[in-house]
């Protein structure tokens, strides 16, 4: 079974965030950035990017056009009005509402698990535009990743 989609983001400032998410309905979920667990600043080495923890859909599309430099990150993704809930582990993900979860390692290695399949084709192929590297599902048999933690 498909859990996600992996690839690597070239290592620079720009709008990565954007480039890798823009292919699904932003707007249509609340995202939660995991402060703990980030590292990212605004296009201005040492300049907070994310001001708050939580962005409704619309203020997460337009924060994400801004360009940024990402060291690690954790965003969590639910729809509307729906708990919010730590996630620290695939079996976490299937038991909560949360409906992606992405994270990103050391300025380029990025993992993003998706409730929906139809979202993870579109991410995957979206990877293949962009040109990203090493584009990959993870999967049942194919998930290395122990702890959805970056840090």
């Amino acid at each position: 079974m498909i859990r996600g989609v992996k690839f690597k983001i070239p290592q620079k400032c720009g709008k990565s965030l954007w480039q890798i998410l823009s292919c699904i309905d932003i707007a249509k979920y609340d995202w939660h950035y995991i402060e703990s667990q980030s590292e990212i600043c605004g296009a201005k080495w040492g300049t907070e990017f994310f001001d708050k923890e939580i962005y409704d859909g619309q203020s997460f599309s337009k924060q994400i056009q801004n360009e940024h430099y990402i060291v690690f990150l954790k965003l969590q993704a639910y729809f509307k009005g729906e708990s919010y809930c730590e996630i620290h582990s695939y079996s976490d993900f299937v038991k909560n509402d949360c409906q992606i979860v992405v994270l990103i390692d050391d300025c380029e290695f990025v993992d993003i698990y998706l409730k929906d399949n139809e979202l993870c084709k579109k991410l995957y192929e979206n990877a293949l535009k962009n040109n990203f590297a090493d584009i990959d599902y993870i999967t049942d048999e194919k998930d290395e990743r122990k702890r959805f933690d970056v840090l």
